[in-house]
């Protein structure tokens, strides 16, 4: 329990997932690279911060606009079991809750709609 409160301290959450990042050699995923492009695109302030830059009450987002307080979180759908693409994996609950208490508006994107780039980037243009 100690441990899980340590990382709600941002100082130490971003000093630990720096030395792991480093020591895993932890870069954008390839999904994460594509979302990446599109903000780059559309000229959004998006940053990329999955890189432990940017920790919320022990939660790393993948991308965050601090100005609009506003998270990005890049859902992969076989590692957060979607429903759409594996109905039969259990499925996970997105921490978007704890986001949202912390006076961030949080949206999903998921791996399965970079099959409508269109439509993803009117959801990020619209966020």
């Amino acid at each position: 329990k100690a441990m899980k409160e340590n990382w709600k301290n941002p100082e130490y959450a971003i000093r630990q997932s720096k030395r792991i990042n480093e020591a895993l050699g932890k870069k954008p995923n390839k999904f994460e690279k594509q979302i990446i492009d599109l903000i780059e695109e559309l000229a959004l302030n998006y940053k990329y911060t999955r890189d432990g830059t940017f920790w919320i009450d022990g939660q790393n987002p993948d991308f965050i606009d601090k100005e609009k307080k506003k998270i990005i979180e890049a859902q992969g759908c076989w590692f957060h079991n979607c429903q759409n693409c594996y109905p039969s994996k259990p499925f996970i609950k997105s921490n978007r809750d704890k986001v949202y208490n912390n006076g961030y508006k949080a949206y999903e994107i998921w791996e399965h709609d970079l099959k409508d780039i269109s439509k993803v980037k009117q959801v990020l243009l619209e966020t």
